[in-house]
């Protein structure tokens, strides 16, 4: 449970701190910050310390991604539906 709301919290601290910036530069919040929440939330499963949650994080920044091209397309994508896959795996990856 500790991991799960380490995870929440620093995806919607990171987010809430982006604000709206991310819709405004194209990038989908969820694939974005949810790469920091994987990535603490795999930490506090491995037992990770304060200096390698920063090391995971840093990684983390590496690998977020997350167009709103999606949003643009007339006839539909399924893209979407990986924006909050690609975080968690990218944040364990990190993490590990």
């Amino acid at each position: 449970i500790a991991a799960i709301v380490a995870g929440y919290e620093a995806q919607g601290r990171i987010g809430a701190c982006a604000g709206k910036s991310l819709y405004l530069g194209g990038f989908h919040p969820t694939s974005t910050s949810g790469t920091f929440g994987a990535a603490a939330c795999a930490a506090r499963l491995l037992g990770l310390g304060a200096h390698e949650l920063v090391n995971a994080w840093g990684l983390a920044l590496s690998m977020a991604s997350g167009s709103m091209q999606f949003s643009e397309d007339p006839v539909g994508t399924m893209v979407k539906r990986i924006h909050a896959g690609l975080p968690a795996q990218s944040g364990i990856l990190a993490a590990q």
